[in-house]
């Protein structure tokens, strides 16, 4: 039976100094000498196979372009499925000439099998490592005894992979059919380096059964006699997550992750969620009871924001696969007081609400001009002495952009930027994200809105709208077996926004409300 440990560490390493410190992670039944100059890096909650992430403190005098990582993985063996059947192939009647006319030109095209499970080194390299294969494989030697072979598969690299990059991996099998894998890369010059790191790490690598640690007990404990703390599980497992410097800090409804040191912000963030939360239930009660506890993600800065996953195009999202909301805490720009923290708390405000109502429309996430409007609307929270919020205003990101895009023409129809699906929506080179929050604004405050009552019931009757249609339409799915079909349930989700949008703007006049928050949007001014 297979265990592997594979090594793979990326990226234009330094030499090898020799330096280790040990690591003791019971829940995953490892211990491991980890090289001082590589810091722990949280893998996403989705994440299958790298059970931990390490990757080279960042020279900020002497940045590389790749940074060194080592993922320690561990493939779980499983057996493919059984073969279908050979479908038994029937004679075809004959048809008439008007039947048989009907028929499509083309057969539609058979779907392509499901690639099979990922239960060897081998399958792991090909489905998530596309532009690498194993290559040069060499016994290895390992100072702790382990049951099992130990091989060391020496580079991995296509031709069509960029000049310069290398990597390596050490790999073995044991009677518990698991595969232990670290995958790793650098550039080819620093390769030989790397790999006297790499190894030591491999061979001093211990693995042992899983167990719950002393911490993970404690913390078991202070969740059974504080029953306000709902789905203790999630949030042990949060917390069996944590590396390195990163801690966690509970509230009634949400678990913040994080590994900035700045505490005082940490709280003040932590008392306004809750405090905001308190207005997304105002304006939109649940379609059920959530007891879902939210996960907020707060990255050092934004070079381990994009360590973690993020993208460079955003400042923190929404992940409902993961149930996690991730952002990084904003450096404060020269001369502009309190800049970094009024930033981080625009990017908290806008993604909680994401969070917030995938879980009251029944974990659909609505239109965008909608979802995103209204985060950004959120966003311009103004919170009182008591720390409740005590209004909305201005959404300092997002009126200059709209306003010029008014004042130039580019501004999208009412008509048009209703209906957009999330791609359409984040196209480049729309204004599609300071006009959703405009016209959120707009439906919220606007005086003309306020005199008129089909205008004002438009958001209301959308959200309204969207939980009875989704909820029917997963009844129905639920009713017919199809609830776990992706393709049935992105369809029905589909419907269900489509019915909300048909429902909120039936019988109005769409010219007359792009004019009115035309005047609207350009008389406002930018917050101070």
């Amino acid at each position: 039976m297979l265990v592997r440990l594979v090594l793979i560490l990326a990226l234009l390493a330094p030499a090898a100094t020799g330096q280790f410190r040990a690591e003791e992670h019971p829940t995953l039944g490892l211990k491991v000498q980890r090289p001082l100059k590589y810091k722990a890096v949280p893998t996403t909650p989705t994440e299958k196979f790298i059970v931990l992430r390490y990757v080279e403190d960042v020279d900020k005098r002497n940045p590389k372009e790749i940074q060194p990582a080592l993922h320690i993985v561990r493939i779980d063996w499983v057996p493919d499925p059984e073969p279908e059947p050979e479908p038994i192939e029937e004679e075809e009647e004959e048809e008439d000439e008007d039947r048989s006319r009907s028929k499509p030109e083309e057969e539609e095209e058979e779907k392509k099998p499901p690639p099979p499970p990922i239960s060897t080194l081998e399958r792991y390299v090909e489905q998530r490592l596309g532009d690498w294969e194993l290559r040069d494989s060499e016994k290895g030697k390992r100072k702790q005894p382990f049951e099992g072979t130990v091989h060391r598969l020496s580079y991995v690299k296509k031709e069509k992979r960029p000049s310069g990059y290398a990597g390596w991996v050490y790999e073995w099998e044991n009677p518990e059919k698991q595969t232990f894998a670290v995958l790793g890369f650098c550039h080819e010059d620093d390769l030989k380096a790397q790999i006297k790191i790499w190894r030591k790490v491999a061979e001093k690598l211990e693995i042992s059964e899983p167990t719950e640690s002393k911490e993970t007990a404690k913390w078991r404990r202070f969740y059974e006699r504080r029953p306000k703390f709902k789905n203790p599980e999630f949030r042990l497992k949060i917390r069996d997550q944590l590396v390195g410097d990163w801690k966690a800090e509970d509230s009634e409804n949400y678990i913040l992750i994080y590994s900035t040191s700045k505490e005082k912000l940490i709280r003040d963030l932590m008392q306004r969620l809750e405090a905001i939360r308190k207005a997304y239930i105002e304006l939109f009660p649940a379609a059920a009871p959530i007891t879902a506890v939210s996960a907020v993600r707060i990255c050092r800065d934004r070079d381990e924001y994009l360590a973690y996953g993020g993208s460079p195009r955003s400042g923190g999202y929404w992940y409902d696969k993961a149930e996690e909301l991730v952002f990084y805490d904003y450096a404060d720009r020269k001369g502009d007081r309190g800049s970094g923290k009024a930033n981080s708390r625009i990017v908290l405000y806008h993604e909680a609400f994401h969070q917030y109502i995938y879980y009251s429309v029944g974990k659909l996430a609505p239109h965008s001009w909608f979802n995103e409007g209204y985060g950004d609307y959120f966003s311009g929270a103004v919170f009182n002495s008591y720390g409740e919020v005590a209004k909305i205003g201005v959404n300092p990101w997002r009126i200059g952009t709209i306003q010029g895009a008014i004042e130039r023409g580019k501004h999208i129809p009412w008509k048009d930027i209703i209906e957009f699906e999330q791609a359409e929506y984040y196209r480049p080179g729309l204004p599609c994200y300071a006009q959703g929050w405009s016209m959120i604004y707009f439906l919220n405050h606007s005086k003309d809105v306020q005199r008129n009552p089909a205008w004002k019931a438009i958001l209301p009757t959308y959200f309204d709208t969207i939980k009875e249609s989704h909820a029917r339409e997963m009844a129905q799915l639920e009713a017919s077996g199809l609830q776990d079909d992706a393709e049935q349930w992105a369809a029905a989700a589909l419907r269900s926004r489509e019915a909300a949008v048909k429902a909120a703007f039936e019988g109005i006049d769409l010219d007359a409300i792009e004019e009115a928050w035309l005047k609207y949007t350009l008389s406002l001014k930018p917050p101070k």
